[in-house]
């Protein structure tokens, strides 16, 4: 499955034409009734959580309106993350985004000094940081307290 998972991006990457990553590919392959998943996109390591919505439920709609991400923006928000990451890169050690916590980006923002790419890279930073402690709270007392 996770070759397959892989192939996906590699179609949409090269040959649509959209640089995305792999998280829809890997929601649609190792997606899992009742459970959220915990997915570290730069090693691939994933974790199912239990997902329990009571009486809330998730809708899914066709507007029919088409969404392209090859038209979109998409391409351009990414490749501004990338180079917010670069900038941060000068003076901190670190791989991606997602290696900064909430606080520490915004000590380090000052390196990015422009303020579309400041919006974008805090936006990827804050939504990683969101779903950890989401992952996190979730858990029972007895579960170990580890994201990635």
């Amino acid at each position: 499955m996770l070759d397959l998972i892989k192939l996906g991006q590699k179609v949409e990457n090269g040959y649509i034409g959209v640089n995305s990553g792999i998280m829809d590919q890997f929601a649609i392959g190792m997606g899992k009734a009742n459970h959220a998943t915990l997915l570290d996109t730069n090693t691939l390591e994933y974790e199912s959580v239990p997902l329990d919505l009571q009486d809330n439920v998730i809708l899914i709609m066709n507007t029919n309106k088409r969404r392209e991400l090859a038209d979109s923006k998409y391409n351009e928000r990414r490749s501004e993350c990338e180079e917010a990451l670069r900038r941060l890169q000068t003076k901190l050690d670190i791989k991606t985004l997602g290696d900064l916590n909430e606080d520490q980006f915004d000590q380090a923002s000052y390196l990015i000094y422009d303020g579309t790419l400041i919006r974008r890279a805090r936006h990827a930073v804050f939504e990683n940081q969101r779903t950890i402690k989401a992952q996190l709270s979730s858990r029972p007392a007895t579960w170990s307290a580890s994201a990635t």
